[in-house]
């Protein structure tokens, strides 16, 4: 299950990098074109972080940089602290601060869809909130923070949790069914194999109840050369009774094929044949 969940984690993660570069690539070059529109100290690092961003995206989509748990744990535990902390402006209001905490807990959020694990997901929003909420009082003073503040960075932390959980429990939950069929069908495989090797051969007969096709199996069953092809099979058998048997038997079968509804357990039939030199040997049917 873990094996799997790893591909998984490799092929979303590299999929959500292409559709990120992309996005990064635009936003670079919006951030760029303002930076030349009016040229200062604190615009110009945001177009280089963009693109710091950005080249990260190429390399994870590239596969030539694979995510690490170390590097999940760095990006969830430090940056995205920092991120929350980097987008904080203490001369607007609250609702823009609002806001900027939701854009980061959305890209917070969609790299957890993307990667599947909550025991480092779900710390990590803790913290993430635990942060805003301090970065509020910081700068606002405890005085400002009312009910409405804490009750909105409650319920998106428990939203968070709750879909994280729901979605990484559907995705385990589907994987495992499928390695049950898997299992089921290795099982079935394993089990026809045994009874393939348990049978000497297979003999084919036609409406006439003549031998038809290749006749090895029978060959190697009565150690006789002799070319079976077109040969009665009913001059195989021993005994009379054994024909007998042997007719009611193909009666028996014809009748349940007419019937395919009935299931029923495939009837079998042990007769003794003999060989052109006169040997005895047993052949079931």
């Amino acid at each position: 299950m873990e094996e799997q969940m790893w591909e998984l984690r490799a092929v979303n993660f590299r999929y959500g990098a292409m559709v990120l570069c992309h996005l990064d690539l635009l936003c670079a070059l919006v951030l760029v074109w303002q930076f030349l529109q009016s040229p200062c100290v604190s615009l110009a690092f945001l177009p280089v972080g963009s693109m710091c961003t950005y080249s990260l995206s190429i390399c994870f989509a590239s596969g030539r940089l694979a995510p690490s748990r170390k590097f999940l744990l760095f990006a969830n535990f430090v940056l995205v602290p920092l991120a929350s902390l980097g987008v904080w402006n203490p001369e607007e209001h609250k609702d823009a601060a609002g806001l900027q905490f939701s854009l980061v807990a959305v890209g917070h959020m969609t790299a957890a869809v993307l990667y599947l694990d909550i025991t480092i997901y779900v710390p990590s929003a803790v913290l993430h909130t635990l942060v805003s909420i301090a970065t509020f009082i910081y700068f606002r003073g405890s005085s400002q923070l009312n009910s409405a503040v804490v009750f909105c960075h409650v319920v998106q932390l428990l939203m968070r949790i709750m879909v994280l959980s729901l979605i990484e429990m559907a995705v385990r939950s589907y994987l495992g069914s499928n390695q049950k069929l898997e299992e089921a069908h290795c099982m079935i495989a394993g089990f026809q194999q045994i009874l393939k090797g348990m049978c000497d051969g297979s003999l084919l007969l036609d409406e006439q109840l003549r031998v038809h096709g290749p006749t090895s199996s029978l060959q190697q069953l009565l150690m006789d050369r002799k070319d079976f092809a077109g040969i009665d099979f009913e001059s195989l058998i021993m005994d009379a009774q054994g024909r007998e048997q042997f007719a009611a038997f193909i009666q028996a079968s014809c009748a349940a094929a007419g019937e395919p509804a009935a299931m029923s357990a495939p009837s079998c039939l042990r007769l003794a044949l003999k060989s052109g030199s006169g040997g005895i040997a047993a052949f079931s049917s």
